[in-house]
């Protein structure tokens, strides 16, 4: 989202959010290297959620989570 809308934030984005993480949610984790991370380049955000770690961390088994 950040590297979407970098012109309209006002603000720095931090790069070392995904080392305070407890989990990745995406299946193939984003490439951080150098200060940078590369832009993933599939469709949407360009990442493909991980069904399992998603399950894993719903509050509710009311909610349904249908990705597309």
């Amino acid at each position: 989202m950040a590297a979407a809308r970098y012109h309209a934030l006002g603000h720095a984005i931090e790069l070392f959010g995904h080392v305070m993480m407890e989990d990745d949610l995406i299946a193939e984790p984003l490439d951080y290297q150098g200060g940078t991370v590369s832009v993933p380049s599939g469709p949407g955000f360009g990442v493909e959620l991980d069904e399992d770690a998603l399950a894993r961390y719903a509050r509710s088994s009311s909610v349904v989570l249908e990705v597309r």
